[in-house]
């Protein structure tokens, strides 16, 4: 039971191995040729319309990447998580802190047990189980 939730994760990783970088990561570290490959596969680079919405993109990319670097320091960025983002932060905490104190993690541990008491357990075939309701 607690394995197959590891198949998720699994899949995951491997296919990590098979996405891109993000265009964002490329275009900071100069490997513009890289990012417009990865841009080729969103937008349709074959049409002008296409061309003019990735170097739109880029463009935009670049200034706002300009415009973080010239206004915010590392200290900074952590100062916003609790004064620009404060809201979006306590939400995110929350919302954690209800889904541990649900109960969900005792409904996984203990509804086996629960579940084989009431008769639904792996004592005999599911005509049992029928004959007993």
């Amino acid at each position: 039971m607690l394995g197959i939730a590891g198949v998720p994760a699994i899949l995951q990783l491997i296919c990590m191995f098979c996405f891109p970088e993000s265009p964002k990561w490329l275009i900071k570290m100069n490997r513009m040729q890289q990012a417009h490959e990865v841009f080729s596969r969103i937008f349709n680079v074959e049409t002008p319309e296409g061309k003019e919405e990735m170097n739109r993109e880029i463009a935009m990319i670049k200034e706002a990447m300009e415009l973080e670097d010239v206004t915010t320091s590392q200290w900074n960025k952590y100062k916003e998580l609790f004064t620009v983002y404060r809201k979006v932060v306590f939400i995110g905490v929350m919302l954690q802190v209800w889904q541990q104190l649900s109960g969900i993690n005792t409904v996984m541990y203990y509804g086996p047990e629960v579940m084989k008491q009431a008769g639904f357990g792996s004592e005999g075939d599911e005509l049992s189980v029928i004959k007993r309701i």
